[in-house]
């Protein structure tokens, strides 16, 4: 990517504002909602960026993911590492 660290954090806090608007907190989503989430994630620093979403968006009182969500999030990442 390039630029300064600044940058970079504003383009990934930007990356996960796309998804933000569907959900308050994508951890209160249904499964089927949060696998079509998923499945619109189109790049890994996308999927970087919406998994690690209390730290990007300095929200860590937002839930943390249960063990199904984290095994989509893993999936996900899966798919998109194999094609």
């Amino acid at each position: 990517m390039g630029g300064t660290p600044w940058e970079i954090e504003m383009i990934d806090r930007e990356r996960i504002l796309q998804h933000v608007w569907r959900a308050k907190d994508y951890a209160d989503l249904g499964e089927k909602d949060f696998n079509r989430v998923m499945d619109e994630i189109t790049s890994l620093e996308e999927l970087e960026a919406v998994a690690n979403r209390r730290k990007h968006l300095r929200a860590p009182h937002l839930k943390k993911w249960s063990q199904w969500q984290r095994d989509a999030i893993l999936r996900r990442q899966w798919e998109l590492r194999h094609g």
